[in-house]
């Protein structure tokens, strides 16, 4: 059986503001530092992992990075872990985006899963990338603890996989807090997930 802690990164000054990221590559802010550290020191107590994977966007990198030195583990990166691509939304707010494009976010409200952001991709296209390597790289890991540190879109389409649900219900109405942690485990013989947790965060109670 394997088990798998996803993580989404720490916070960013981008996620503070509100400001829509994608694939720009945002570092952490102070805080998401310190929520870095104090994940990876709870993971440190509770687990022993055999590797961490991480999208190659740094503020995943550097979450990861924390979890994986204070484990002395392999840190290994895949794009298909990275964010939703919100194209020519990625540094906008939410409402600077509307302005821009009000006839997408029309269709969003009728099609949430597969309206594609103008220069992006789709929820339905971030969750074939993601589920794709999930089943080819996780799946087949056997008696492994291992963790993801990905991002907020990427985490809740794995764990609408995991839940064998209706991505287009459950993975864009979900919201999961930075550097919260899901716990999940495989059972090869039964070919099915087990959701054990979602969005635990608390190793933030004892940020200063």
């Amino acid at each position: 059986m394997a088990r798998v802690l996803l993580v989404r990164h720490g916070q960013t000054q981008h996620n503070k503001d509100g400001i829509m990221q994608g694939l720009l590559d945002v570092p952490l802010n102070d805080l998401g530092r310190k929520q870095a550290r104090a994940v990876a020191r709870y993971i440190e107590q509770k687990y022993s992992l055999d590797a961490v994977y991480s999208s190659q966007l740094q503020r995943a990198y550097a979450t990861g990075q924390a979890i994986a030195t204070a484990q002395g583990c392999p840190l290994y990166t895949h794009t298909a872990l990275q964010e939703l691509d919100v194209g020519e939304w990625s540094g906008l707010t939410y409402a600077a985006s509307q302005a821009a494009h009000p006839e997408i976010w029309k269709q969003l409200e009728a099609d949430p899963y597969n309206t594609q952001r103008p220069g992006g991709e789709s929820f339905a296209q971030l969750y074939d990338r993601a589920t794709t390597w999930f089943r080819d790289t996780i799946e087949p890991q056997a008696g492994k603890t291992l963790c993801i540190v990905t991002h907020g879109a990427t985490m809740r389409a794995l764990l609408a996989y995991a839940l064998a649900v209706d991505p287009a219900a459950f993975g864009i109405r979900m919201s999961v807090h930075n550097t919260g942690i899901s716990t999940l485990e495989y059972s090869r013989n039964q070919k099915r997930w087990r959701v054990l947790s979602i969005n635990c965060t608390s190793h933030l109670n004892y940020i200063n």
